[in-house]
Formats: C-alpha cells, structure tokens, sequence
C-alpha cells in the first residue's frame, strides 16, 4: 500500500491559477477600452488584461484549453461544442468566490476525471494499493468550509494547510514550490505520428485538414496540439473503430 497527496490542491488551494482572481482585481476597474488596448500589446503580462474582459466561466476554460477559441473554430468542422457539464458546475458553486469556484471545478473535473483516474490506473497495473488520505470524508469536509483567507494569504497558496505541518516538515519542504511533470512531446512526435492523425476516420470528417497540416509546419510549438489530436485518433481506432468490427464479427 502508497499513500498520495491527489486532492491536496484542489481542496486547499494548492494551485497559482487560484490566485489569479485576487490579481484581477487590481486591474479590472480599469474601463473596457483601456483594458482592450492593454491586451493588444506585445508585452508581458498582457494576457492578464485579456482575462480579465472575459467572465470568471469564460477565461478559466480558456486557460486550462491547448486550443485557443479561434483555432477551434478554424480546425472543428462540426457542430459547435457544448459546456452544459461546466455551466452546471458554475451555477452549483454560485455564490462562493472566484477562487473557491475554480476549486469546485476541477474538484469535479479534473481531480475525478484526470489525476485520480491516472493514478489508479497506474497504481493497479502493478498491483499497489493506493490510498489518498487528504481526500477523507472528514478531510474533504472541513477544507469545503474553508474561507477563502485559510487557503490563501500573502500569495502564498494552501495557506492552513503548510501551517498544519509547520511543526512536523523542514521549512524546505513545506515552502517548497510546486512542480509540475513536464514530457518532451515535442521529441517524441514524427512523421508517422502524423500519417496517423491525418489517416483517422474520425479526424478525417470531423477536422479542417489543411489547418492540422500547419500545425506540423512548427510540430515544436505546437507539440501539444498535435499530441491531442494524436491522443483522440488512438483513442478512436481502440474504443470505436476497434469495437464495432468486434461486434460485427
């Protein structure tokens, strides 16, 4: 048996993207064509101008998308996408802070459907028992009462909970920033990667081809992309294709 830390996070506020809302406010005053001109300039942090045109709903699934909304638009050929699942979350989270309802969010998105999927499909593959222990009934419960000033303070994110071990980790460890697990998609992709997304039944009737072709013109920028598209062409010939020639046989 491990024991993980899935779900610290999103229930304390682990993530800098919690943060942003606090940023927001100090520029969100500004009236809209000063915040549009803001945005159109090719300076850093111009983005944050940007987002804060957009609404809490809008700029949040921006920031988790590889995609940005105008590349959709030029790549899906079909019907536009739906966000009823998002819109509900939203409105079950209203009347709760910003940041406390993007924790909301990816509590019932990402963590469910993304990081504990993955560490259990892992963690099963070679027979260990995994348990997450800040995902307890009680744990769980008494992070959603939280107020917002426990879980961030100063910039400092999951602010109750590095108290909570101050007495039992190093200083090191307990003020250590966060870091991610970054792969090098970009040297893994080849020409054969890209035979297959082009070849894809699926990718074939649903995407603008020319527009995936110039996404290989740059594969190193656009790695992610490409790997996505990758990811759902696999994901059909197992899933899809592959099963309905079992059914038929």
């Amino acid at each position: 048996m491990v024991l993980s830390g899935e779900g610290a996070d999103e229930l304390f506020g682990g993530y800098n993207i919690y943060l942003e809302p606090f940023a927001r406010r100090w520029i969100s005053w500004l009236p809209r064509f000063i915040l549009k001109f803001l945005a159109s300039l090719p300076l850093r942090g111009s983005n944050y101008a940007e987002r804060a045109l957009s609404s809490l709903e809008d700029w949040y699934i921006g920031n988790a998308s590889v995609f940005k909304s105008a590349e959709v638009k030029s790549l899906w050929r079909g019907e536009p996408m739906s966000r009823v699942p998002l819109d509900t979350l939203y409105r079950e989270a209203n009347g709760l802070s910003d940041s406390t309802k993007m924790q909301y969010v990816d509590i019932n998105t990402w963590l469910v459907g993304d990081i504990l999927a993955k560490a259990d499909k892992m963690t099963m593959a070679h027979s260990l028992e995994l348990r997450v222990p800040f995902l307890d009934s009680s744990v769980a419960t008494l992070a959603s009462k939280l107020p917002d000033k426990f879980k961030w303070r100063n910039g400092e994110t999951k602010y109750l909970l590095r108290e909570a071990f101050k007495t039992v980790l190093p200083e090191s460890t307990r003020q250590r920033k966060k870091l991610g697990f970054p792969v090098p998609i970009a040297s893994w992709l080849n020409e054969k990667h890209f035979e297959k997304i082009i070849g894809n039944v699926y990718i074939q009737s649903h995407f603008n081809l020319d527009q995936i072709k110039k996404l290989f013109e740059k594969p190193e920028d656009n790695a992610r992309k490409i790997y996505l598209l990758l990811v759902l062409a696999v994901w059909y010939n197992v899933f899809i294709e592959n099963s309905k020639l079992k059914i038929k046989n």
